[in-house]
């Protein structure tokens, strides 16, 4: 008890079994996606040198996410978040394994890389759902909060943890198809390695009752309706998709940025991915200690704007290790806004709504900021790196100050952190 106590929230959260497990899991399969990222960024721009290209792959790995996770969410609905999250894991070990033999054999090209980042895309599109579902079935209701947290923590923590990682391969390597080929075959262990321990999680699944006679269709406009019609859900959702288009989207420019404004290599954008996973990581410790939905909105307003303001400062600097630095800031302001937009809307969704309204609230998680990419990486082709993310993060500042000044006007912290039963009698 006494542990528990000193360490917040993290302690509640991993106190129950069956969400320890899954965390145990949940680590081995973060680190080897973030070692994964970073070597399918580092190849495509080995293969074209080009920031349009680093934009596409991205985008064309989201865009089935966009098509297929609200049907996907209503399904997980259906079949339950387990199964989901196990036959995901499965598929995930069995798709990089094969990218891992075709690099390794000196047969990946860049349209090879797009698709199977389409088909990447098709599988995470059911992820999203199964996982963020999942969570909050582990843990009571009191414990949502730090265990979506400290699954933040995981993945940011992986992401401060895996770029070293695959620039370490890399260099090591010595060679251009090498470096990522070993990243690739340890992602894929760490995927099968998730795969097994989900089968140590014992709960029963929770599905609709009846919900396979009426049709997906249905289901998934109910959810969309549910979203539309909740004023809290629907604020959250509109902000995070700002951010997401406009800050978290530069991420994945980082290794032209890298190359092209500050000269460093496959080091220099580990270094760069490292300082933004650190900010984010300790943004998610922060938050799991905090251990509560009370003051979450005004949190989620406040680091927005310094988020925002980060991001122009990172913009405007040569320097790199001042960049690395706001990177850093950018990392943990960006972090917190998308915790606690989760954290709100896991509090304020109706569990029967569950799976589906966390499909379109994950499409703000990598698919937004991949269409942001996509397009600041095409703006980069033609300006340069610098002014497309300058204007991003002034559009970014402005829509917080005008979350602030609408916060004053409307209850929004009433209406996200009530608890879920009462707050889904909170619509418009």
């Amino acid at each position: 008890m006494a542990g528990s106590q000193a360490f917040g929230g993290i302690g509640r959260a991993l106190g129950n079994a069956n969400y320890r497990i899954y965390w145990i899991g949940l680590c081995a399969s973060m680190v080897g996606s973030w070692v994964f990222r970073t070597a399918v960024g580092w190849l495509t721009w080995e293969l074209t040198k080009s920031p349009a290209w680093l934009g596409i792959i991205v985008a064309v790995e989201v865009i089935p996410s966009f098509f297929v996770a609200p049907p996907a969410g209503a399904l997980v609905d259906r079949i339950g978040s387990l199964t989901t999250t196990k036959a995901v894991q499965l598929a995930w070990g069995i798709h990089v394994s094969v990218l891992s033999i075709l690099t390794f054999s000196g047969l990946i090209t860049i349209e090879l890389l797009v698709g199977l980042a389409f088909l990447q895309g098709f599988i995470n599109a059911f992820n999203n759902p199964g996982q963020l579902a999942l969570v909050a079935r582990l843990v009571p209701r009191s414990d949502i909060s730090p265990a979506v947290a400290l699954q933040s923590a995981t993945v940011h923590g992986a992401r401060f943890i895996g770029p070293p990682i695959a620039g370490g391969i890399i260099v090591l390597a010595n060679e251009s198809l090498a470096g990522p080929a070993w990243a690739f075959a340890l992602n894929g262990v760490s995927f099968f390695m998730f795969f097994i321990m989900l089968f140590y999680v014992r709960i029963e699944e929770q599905r609709l009752p009846g919900s396979w006679r009426k049709g997906l269709f249905t289901d998934m406009v109910e959810g969309m309706r549910y979203v539309s019609g909740h004023f809290a859900l629907r604020t959250i959702l509109i902000f995070t998709v700002i951010m997401g288009l406009f800050l978290r989207s530069i991420v994945e420019l980082f290794p032209g940025i890298v190359d092209n404004v500050f000269g460093r290599g496959a080091e220099g954008l580990a270094l760069l991915l490292s300082a933004a996973g650190a900010g984010a990581f300790i943004s998610a410790v922060w938050l799991a200690r905090r251990g509560e939905t009370r003051g979450l909105t005004q949190v989620f307003a406040w680091h927005f704007l310094i988020g925002g303001a980060a991001t122009l400062a990172f913009a405007l600097t040569t320097e790199f290790w001042l960049a690395a630095f706001f990177a850093m800031v950018f990392g943990f302001t960006t972090n917190t806004v998308s915790v606690a937009a989760q954290t709100l809307a896991q509090n304020s969704v109706d569990g029967r709504m569950r799976a589906r309204v966390m499909s379109i609230v994950g499409l703000t998680f990598r698919p937004v900021p991949a269409l942001g990419a996509l397009l600041l990486g095409w703006l980069a082709e033609f300006l340069g790196f610098s002014w497309p993310i300058a204007v991003g993060a002034a559009v970014s500042l402005l829509a917080a100050i005008w979350l602030l000044l609408f916060m004053r006007r409307r209850d929004l912290a009433t209406a996200a952190e009530l608890a879920g039963d009462q707050s889904d009698t909170i619509q418009d």
